[in-house]
């Protein structure tokens, strides 16, 4: 499990300098669950779902404020695609860090909490506004 953990974590993150041995034990671990490898090849099966393309084509009526966040080195997910889901969504910002991979919340947490707070505050000042 720990070569697998971290041959899964070298492609998630982009600097290997930031993969920690407690990140590694986490992973491990999981991937040492009962049930672990079934559930790992069924959420890789239904990665893109049959009908992608008719959900995707709902995207432009969704009137919700969305955060899309991605890592510029993503080797799972291109950057295009996500700044084409923020495109899709009328009401999306989208923030690609530099020198992050797949997992901005785990490679760096700080960074990815800070774009969070930041438009969660916004939201709550729009909110504010309109409201009087």
């Amino acid at each position: 499990p720990r070569v697998g953990a971290l041959s899964v974590l070298r492609k998630v993150y982009f600097d290997p300098g930031r993969i920690t041995e407690e990140t590694i034990r986490v992973y491990a671990d999981a991937l040492s669950a009962p049930g672990a490898h079934a559930a790992m090849s069924a959420t890789a099966r239904q990665i893109v779902p049959n009908d992608a393309e008719a959900i995707e084509a709902q995207y432009p009526s969704i009137r919700v404020p969305a955060l899309v966040v991605w890592g510029d080195h993503d080797e799972i997910i291109p950057v295009a695609l996500g700044r084409r889901l923020a495109d899709d969504l009328p009401l999306a910002r989208f923030v690609e860090l530099a020198d992050c991979g797949h997992a901005p919340q785990e490679e760096m947490p700080e960074a990815t909490a800070d774009l969070v707070g930041g438009f969660l505050a916004d939201l709550d000042a729009d909110v504010s506004r309109r409201i009087g």
